[in-house]
């Protein structure tokens, strides 16, 4: 008797047969219902069958927006320029941004004519205000061959949005996932399980059809010649059928691979090896894969289903502390190594290992992570020692830079204390690397003055003066205006002070340029160009618009570019130049997109929309 994991009911499969003639197709069912199953089988098929078929899968694994779109990107890893463009575009998080997701992929994709398959599995942890406009908008937009599958435990769409996509949307339900009595009659002569009809009604009647049921207690059937307790809590039942009759030996590599949310054999030996063990990790993952319908594998990727995960990690909470230290330290040692950010600090923080810690924010520079971590890095730094902290001011440095973007100031503060103390014990560092530090500290700190020109430019001349290097506390690639189309309107903050304001530009900038290499380069005349425009002196303001122009153009500045091609359609405008402004307004939308500047687009729709109410 070998209990098959795969059995797809004529039902089912007259449904499935329907998701290519839709737009978008939504598998929702409680969780055990199989639906990962159904939609890969199906799609296996289509592949071995010839059937021109295309198919890009992501597993959701966090609540996260961040992570969601770091995944959807990964889809394309294959296709370097997609995957490029779509990291650049971040997102999208609006029309102009949906539009232009939309664009990479049809062009893309233009030639080919095999039908294309978005397949986001677990989507129900996504949450939904978030991430169903993006869905809508490419269920109503796309090509006619491009199809996308969800699925889910909850519903997705309120009964508006589900009128709205009309015969675009198909939906499969746990009534298609389930299996009625003769269904389930048909799967225990597949397995030959030699039940008696009485028995199998029973079970028909007390597990609802739910597959995952069926499918633990024709396993307990096959190993027992028993069948399960009447229990309806389906994690004490995989403990006993999936984990009970397995070597210590082959649960304590269970229990290891379920803290990953995925895995390779390439990391399953990896973390195998740092725990100590000695068996051959390939033959037991080969053996538990084939043997347990809840470990899937897509390409060379393996993940548990839910179930299985949460039984493994329970378990492995169990476990003796220092242990599991030793094991998230491993991990996290994996994560590094394959620069995967995030959960390299997730892992480390688990094990409390805060050295490699404060390793990987060195490492990463913080560059991983984005407003939705804020709050956990700030918990992360509050529980780190200090005498650690103290031990790395690299670390400390970054911090302070992180601190300020996720408006933490007090934290701020707090790092700065931190490095000076650092560095007044520090005997290993030397005065160069320590001025260093000190340099991009002041250039962190310094964006605490934001706005005040002079107060900034004293932390700016500070840093030159001890900067042996440009900081790291900037990435020149960074939008100077933070998306402004107007650097005077910026800078100038008191009515009466703009000649000043104007002077201090001039005199301040030429020191931030020279630790940031050219960071907001032509800043300071596209301020004293719009300071003309402003007064009416056209003339002066087309000259140092000039100027800003081709100091931005030097080192690729190009949202200080954008706020000074805004001016010049403002100036061409005067001269009833509608012409020229419109192909302004095309040759720098083309330019954004080349050079992937995709936040930029919102700038210049400010612009655009300026333009036409000036009309």
């Amino acid at each position: 008797m070998k209990i098959s994991q795969l059995f797809i009911t004529a039902r089912l499969k007259d449904r499935l047969s329907e998701i290519e003639s839709h737009s978008i197709t939504t598998v929702i069912a409680p969780m055990g219902y199989g639906k990962t199953t159904a939609i890969k089988w199906w799609s296996t098929r289509r592949t071995k069958s010839n059937e021109m078929s295309l198919f890009f899968r992501q597993t959701i694994m966090t609540d996260s927006v961040a992570d969601f779109w770091a995944g959807f990107c990964r889809m394309f890893r294959e296709y370097p320029d997609i995957y490029e463009q779509l990291t650049a575009l971040n997102y999208p998080s609006n029309v102009q941004s949906l539009s232009i997701c939309l664009e990479i992929l049809t062009a893309a994709f233009s030639e080919i004519e095999k039908h294309i398959y978005y397949i986001l599995d677990d989507f129900h942890l996504i949450p939904s205000k978030l991430i169903r406009p993006f869905i809508l908008f490419f269920a109503k937009n796309m090509p006619g061959n491009v199809h996308l599958i969800l699925l889910s435990r909850n519903q997705i769409f309120n009964e508006k949005e589900r009128m709205e996509l009309g015969h675009r949307l198909c939906e499969i339900s746990a009534y298609a996932l389930s299996l009625n009595v003769n269904e389930l009659y048909e799967y225990a002569e597949q397995c030959k399980v030699k039940a008696s009809a009485q028995e199998l009604d029973e079970l028909a009647r007390s597990s609802g059809g739910w597959f995952s049921m069926i499918y633990l207690n024709f396993k307990s059937y096959e190993k027992t010649g028993k069948w399960l307790s009447g229990s309806t809590d389906i994690f004490s039942l995989i403990g006993e059928v999936l984990l009970e009759p397995l070597s210590e030996e082959e649960r304590e590599f269970l229990f290891l691979m379920g803290l990953s949310d995925e895995f390779t054999r390439e990391q399953a030996s990896y973390l195998w090896e740092g725990g100590g063990f000695g068996g051959n990790s390939e033959k037991l993952l080969n053996s538990l894969s084939k043997n347990n319908a809840f470990i899937a594998r897509t390409d060379d990727t393996y993940c548990y289903h839910h179930m299985l995960q949460q039984c493994a990690r329970q378990c492995f909470s169990q476990k003796p502390k220092e242990y599991q230290q030793k094991i998230y330290t491993r991990l996290g040692d994996w994560y590094m190594e394959q620069e995967d950010y995030v959960p390299a600090y997730y892992a480390y923080v688990k094990s409390e290992n805060y050295e490699k810690f404060l390793s990987c924010i060195e490492k990463d520079r913080i560059e991983s992570l984005n407003a939705e971590h804020a709050n956990e890095f700030f918990s992360w730094i509050e529980l780190c020692p200090e005498e650690i902290l103290l031990q790395h001011p690299n670390a400390l440095t970054v911090g302070m830079l992180a601190m300020f973007t996720f408006n933490r100031i007090e934290g701020l503060y707090r790092l700065k204390s931190l490095l000076l103390k650092s560095l007044e014990i520090n005997e290993a560092l030397s005065e160069e690397a320590k001025n260093n530090l000190l340099g991009d500290a002041e250039i962190s700190e310094s964006f605490t003055a934001f706005n005040d020109i002079s107060a900034m430019s004293a932390y700016h001349r500070r840093a030159c003066a001890l900067l042996g290097r440009p900081t790291y506390s900037v990435n020149p690639r960074d939008l100077w205006t933070f998306g402004s189309p107007s650097i005077l309107m910026l800078y100038h903050r008191a009515a009466g002070f703009a000649d000043t304001e104007n002077e201090e530009m001039k005199e301040c900038m030429p020191y931030y340029y020279q630790v940031t290499e050219g960071h907001g380069n032509g800043a300071e005349h596209g301020f004293e160009a719009e300071l003309h425009y402003e007064r009416g002196e056209f003339i002066d303001a087309d000259v140092s618009n000039k100027m800003a122009m081709s100091a931005a153009k030097r080192k690729n500045q190009f949202s200080v570019m954008v706020a000074s091609e805004f001016l010049n359609m403002r100036l061409e405008l005067l001269n009833g130049n509608y012409g020229k402004v419109r192909g302004s307004i095309q040759s720098l939308g083309e330019l954004l997109r080349k050079e992937r500047q995709y936040a930029l687009l919102n700038t210049l729709d400010i612009c655009q929309m300026f333009i036409a109410s000036s009309l």
